[in-house]
C-alpha cells in the first residue's frame, strides 16, 4: 500500500466494500425476518464510509510519521549510472514514503551519485550484514541478464524486497503487472493503444 496512489487505494477499498455488501445483503435476504433488512442497508452505507476513512486516515498517519523519520525502510540501489540516480531520487525523494537511501552497488562510472558507492553487485550479502537494508532497487539497464538474475536471487535468499527499475524494459507501458505462476514470475505488459 506504500506505493498506491489515493485513487488506487479508494478502488481497492470500494472492491472490499462491494464484496462485504454482497455478503450482508445475502444474509439479510436469507435469514428469517427478525434480522431487519433496513439495518443491513444502513450497515452497508456506514461500512463504506468507515472503511474508506480508516484506510485514508491510516495512510495519512503513516505518511506523517515517516516524514518525521519514523517507520523507515532502507534502500540500496544496484546500479551507478544516470538511471540509477534518477530511480533513487524517485524512490527516496518523497519523505512521506519513508524510504532512505543507503547507497549504490556497482562499478564506478564517474557519475556523481547522491549517496556513497558501497561496493560491487557481489558485495550485497556482506553489505546486509553491516548495514540495515530492507529493499533493493535494481536500476542497471546495462547489466547482463545473468548479473540482474544474480542480484534478484541474492535478494530473494536474503529476504529483501526487490524492485526492478523500468529502464530494464524498453518502451512505455500503460500497465505492468507481475504475478507468481508456480515458481516463475510472469510480467504482463499492457501497451498504450496505437
Amino acid at each position: 500500500l506504500r506505493y498506491l496512489g489515493g485513487l488506487q487505494l479508494l478502488k481497492k477499498a470500494f472492491a472490499v466494500w462491494f464484496r462485504v455488501s454482497l455478503v450482508v445483503l445475502a444474509i439479510a435476504l436469507l435469514v428469517p425476518e427478525p434480522f431487519p433488512r433496513l439495518a443491513a442497508v444502513w450497515f452497508i452505507a456506514f461500512y463504506l464510509a468507515a472503511f474508506a476513512s480508516v484506510r485514508l486516515l491510516t495512510r495519512a498517519l503513516r505518511r506523517f510519521v515517516r516524514q518525521r523519520g519514523r517507520n523507515l525502510r532502507y534502500l540500496v540501489v544496484a546500479g551507478t549510472g544516470p538511471d540509477a540516480a534518477r530511480a533513487a531520487q524517485e524512490f527516496s525523494g518523497d519523505p512521506g514514503l519513508g524510504m532512505r537511501l543507503v547507497g549504490f552497488l556497482g562499478e564506478s562510472q564517474g557519475f556523481t551519485l547522491p549517496a556513497p558507492l558501497l561496493g560491487a553487485f557481489t558485495d550485497l550479502e556482506t553489505l546486509v550484514r553491516s548495514h540495515v537494508i530492507d529493499e533493493v532497487l535494481v536500476a542497471a539497464p546495462d547489466a547482463s541478464v545473468a548479473q540482474t538474475s544474480a542480484i534478484v536471487e541474492t535478494c530473494n535468499l536474503l529476504g529483501l524486497r526487490t524492485h526492478l527499475y523500468g529502464g530494464l524494459l524498453p518502451g512505455t507501458w500503460r500497465n505492468v503487472d507481475a504475478r507468481q505462476h508456480g515458481y516463475e514470475v510472469v510480467l504482463s505488459l499492457t501497451p498504450y493503444p496505437h
